[in-house]
Order: structure tokens, then sequence, then C-alpha cells
């Protein structure tokens, strides 16, 4: 199943997050694009366990969900950041009738801002109300950025 409208908007999304890696994902959470995301990562237990889980709740919940990869609980949060060397900010973010998106990034490279998130949500949205699911990624884009 190829899915042009989740291909070009895990693409916009990855441009104007600044995101290391991005997935698209059916509503079977069937893997229909990527970036810098390798085999041997897509199919670690770990990983796409971990990716899933949050992938299927935004998709349950139709909203976007924004974590991290060590900590999902504040509650079971170590008292130490000696675990920390590989946190990663995560979001998954709901294409309804589609799928969904995943991107994340180092921690050290920053958060993935909320604003941004409710942006690219409000173009979803605004796509899917329009009737514009065929539009280009450039299209996309420029949406986003005329909503700033």
């Amino acid at each position: 199943m190829n899915d042009s409208l989740l291909s070009k908007m895990m693409r916009v999304a990855y441009k104007v997050t600044g995101a290391e890696r991005a997935l698209a994902v059916n509503y079977d959470l069937e893997t229909l694009d990527k970036i810098n995301l390798e085999e041997t990562t897509l199919e670690d237990p770990s990983f796409i366990g971990f990716a899933q889980k949050w992938l299927r709740h935004a998709l349950d919940e139709g909203h976007y969900v924004i974590t991290n990869n060590v900590v999902s609980d504040p509650t079971k949060a170590p008292i130490t950041n000696t675990n920390f060397a590989n946190l990663r900010v995560v979001v998954c973010i709901p294409v309804r009738g589609h799928g969904g998106v995943y991107l994340d990034q180092h921690i050290r490279n920053g958060i993935i801002a909320r604003e941004v998130i409710n942006r690219l949500m409000d173009v979803i949205h605004g796509i899917q109300k329009n009737s514009q699911e065929e539009a280009s990624e450039e299209h996309i884009m420029a949406l986003y950025e005329r909503m700033s």
C-alpha cells in the first residue's frame, strides 16, 4: 500500500521540525516511507515496539503524542540521569483516514516545539477539510508557512 499524503506529510514534518528520523505508517502500522531509518533499526524489537505503541496511541486517540524513548511515565523516572545517553524526543502525528507519522531526534538537538506540531495538525486538518489530499509536498509546505 502506498499513501502519498502520508509520505508528503512525513517529509514536510521532517523538514519543519528538524527531526533526525521519520517514519510513515498506515493504520496497520506497516511502514510506507522512512527517512534516516535503517532496516536493522526497523527490525529491532525495542525500537519498533516503542514506535508502534505510541503511533497506535496517536491513531486511536486522534491526537499527536510528544514523549521520549526513556521515560514515558514521569512517576517512574529514575533519580539520576545516567540512563539518558540515548534519550530521544519523539512525536507521533495521526493523519485521519491514512495512518501516522513518527519523528524523533536526540535530545541534545533540542525539543520539537508543540507550536510546530499544532501547526502541522492544522495543515493536515485543512488539507482534509478542503479535499486537497493530492496536494504536492510544496503546496503542503506553503500551507504550513502561511500559518505562521
